[in-house]
């Protein structure tokens, strides 16, 4: 199909003739400039960032390009839409009808045309000169209300898409100007996702994008949201715990809240809070890539060399503040002090067609837990600083040949610090491709090397219990040589340290052992169970008391409920001793309150903010 603009051609060119003078001139009239010419030029529009190795559906591409599946349905929505992965992984949902073309040329003709596939659209205008071309989407979303969608449309950028005066075929290409992605992962048996939901002015529900299937017995279940501007978010939890967080809007970003989790301890939400989001990254990306689009901060239109994994980068001035400074991140998170820096194996390789100052920052931590800025530039050569008071002052360096080899020699055993660095969290080994650098740039990364060499962590010594074995307690510290626990009473009243049990165990197949500081007025209770000649099920509980006459003694506690086995006041100078009187009774999983365990040791008055400090617990077979 063609549009023309013939008739205004002939127009301008009756009013010239009719313009023309017979008035004679002795001096001579300047050249004009010649007039552009009418041409016809081709216009399609197509998916930026949309190819093969991305597009899920066939409602993608032009309908000769194979793809992975049929035609994707949202549940609802009655309108094509083509699924797309992230360089992540994520599924992205673009609707593809619905969307006006308008072609402005030199002249100030505007020619609109409806298109109803947006990856199917080929059309002729005729035009003169230069001209200006505008993708928008006309039709109605669903969700409109309170602007939270189940796909996202596309655009031209806000100055639209220039035509030079001698283009004769162009393709318009479309992308996300204005959504933001927000996601989160859980298992059903955690979250009630009918009631929890993304608000602007209204609750609007998660969709459900699909399952997990990476465990056979846990399926984690990926919910999303597209927004448009601030939202809060409702989370509910099968337990009726709710918590709630909020969103600063951004456009062109992924919200992502990680995979919820109820605390087994507390009961409360487990939610990874996203901060500033992290850029969408839906360029197609090749197996061998040197760096994924969403490890780079301060840099866009990722360019890869699909042969060698290559990857160029543009470097803009950001539209607040006046540097242009790229930061590449590694793709792993940091634990702090939870490896060793001669555990990893790291190299970089990044060209830029400007001077720079480049080099990575890698963050140790000291003997005295202060944290060091290893300094490593391309030339291998290494410059240790530490902020001395407040000032990042040089305390090692290491150059000529072998310097790098030097200081890993030096520094290998040194723990690796975590870091919050930009808009990324738990990171290190970070790349600054133009420290202080004020000039727009282009980079190509060539490699970008950060692995682990030992797959495995250096564990520290466990901690002698863990948070599933306390209660109104929160674990402060965790000795490194004994695994001795120190925990802090969150608020006043009951505090416990207990075991988890199955039931399954009889009492001599226990031991005991326990030295915890903070509870010395507090006894432990240890629910045993038998049955008697007639079949019944017999309770009885005996208290270890930590202070008083009877410190160090297991009292029978000969209530109603469990009454002494043979007489009223039953007293066990040892717990080998109550073995030896009560080893072939069972050791109950009993459920106190919400605890469910036993050897439950009980501070009844413990006080908010005092230290409790467990050095042995052993009760367990």
């Amino acid at each position: 199909m063609k549009k023309s603009v013939l008739a205004l051609s002939v127009i301008s060119a009756l009013f010239l003739a009719g313009c023309s003078s017979d008035d004679d001139s002795s001096s001579p009239e300047p050249t004009p400039e010649p007039s552009p010419e009418m041409r016809t030029i081709e216009v399609s529009t197509a998916l930026k960032n949309v190819s093969e190795m991305n597009a899920m559906s066939s409602g993608c591409l032009p309908v000769n390009i194979p793809v992975p599946q049929d035609d994707v349905e949202l549940p609802g929505i009655d309108h094509p839409v083509c699924k797309i992965d992230d360089s992540e992984g994520n599924p992205h949902f673009i609707r593809t009808n619905d969307y006006e073309i308008t072609v402005t040329d030199q002249s100030g003709i505007k020619y609109t045309e409806t298109i109803e596939d947006i990856t199917n659209f080929e059309f002729e205008f005729d035009v003169i000169g230069d001209a200006e071309i505008h993708v928008d989407f006309i039709g109605t979303l669903e969700g409109s209300h309170d602007e939270a969608y189940s796909y996202y449309t596309v655009e031209t950028p806000l100055l639209g898409k220039k035509v030079g005066r001698d283009e004769t075929e162009i393709t318009v290409e479309l992308d996300n100007e204005s959504y933001s992605y927000v996601t989160f992962q859980a298992n059903n048996d955690d979250i009630v996702f009918e009631q929890t939901t993304i608000t602007t002015s209204d609750e609007y529900h998660f969709g459900i994008s699909g399952q997990s299937e990476n465990e056979l017995e846990s399926k984690l279940i990926h919910a999303y949201r597209y927004i448009k501007q601030d939202a809060d978010l409702f989370f509910t939890a099968r337990n009726s715990v709710e918590a709630k967080a909020w969103i600063d809007f951004l456009p062109r970003k992924h919200y992502e809240f990680g995979e919820l989790k109820i605390d087994p301890n507390s009961g409360d939400l487990i939610i990874k809070e996203p901060d500033f989001g992290t850029p969408i990254g839906i360029t197609p990306v090749p197996a061998n890539a040197a760096v994924l689009p969403n490890q780079v901060d301060g840099a866009e239109n990722p360019v890869y060399n699909t042969e060698t994994g290559a990857v160029t980068f543009t470097a803009t001035l950001p539209k607040l503040g006046n540097e242009v400074e790229p930061w590449i991140y590694p793709n792993f998170e940091f634990t702090e002090g939870k490896y060793q820096l001669n555990q990893f194996d790291f190299s970089f390789d990044v060209t830029t067609n400007i001077e720079t100052s480049m080099f990575m920052n890698v963050y140790l931590i000291d003997v005295d837990g202060e944290t060091l800025n290893a300094v490593v530039y391309p030339t291998g050569e290494v410059n240790v600083m530490k902020k001395i008071e407040g000032t990042y002052t040089s305390v090692d360096e290491f150059e000529g040949e072998g310097a790098l080899q030097t200081f890993m020699l030096q520094y290998g055993d040194y723990k690796l610090a975590s870091r919050s660095d930009g808009t990324k969290r738990q990171t290190n080994f970070i790349i600054r491709v133009a420290d202080d650098n004020t000039e727009e740039f282009t980079f190509t990364v060539l490699d970008y090397t950060v692995e682990t060499v030992d797959l495995y962590p250096i564990e520290p010594i466990p901690g002698v219990v863990s948070e599933e074995n306390l209660s109104n307690l929160e674990i402060d510290s965790i000795d490194s040589d004994s695994g001795a626990v120190k925990a802090v009473v969150k608020k006043d009243g009951n505090a416990y340290v207990f075991a988890k049990t199955t039931g399954n165990t009889t009492l001599k197949e226990h031991s005991f052992d326990i030295d915890v500081t903070g509870f010395e007025n507090g006894y432990m209770n240890i629910y045993l169970q038998t049955t008697d000649a007639a079949g019944k099920k017999v309770n009885s509980r005996f208290d270890y008391h930590m202070s008083g006459e009877h410190k160090g003694k297991f009292i029978c506690s000969n209530t109603d409920k469990y009454p002494c086995p043979t007489e009223v006041f039953e007293s066990y100078d040892s717990f080998e001793d109550l073995v030896t009187a009560y080893g072939d009774y069972k050791v109950r999983k009993y459920m106190n309150g919400l605890l469910i365990g036993n050897f439950f040791l009980r501070n009844p008055a413990a006080i908010a903010g005092s230290e409790v400090t467990v050095n042995r617990f052993t009760v367990n077979p």
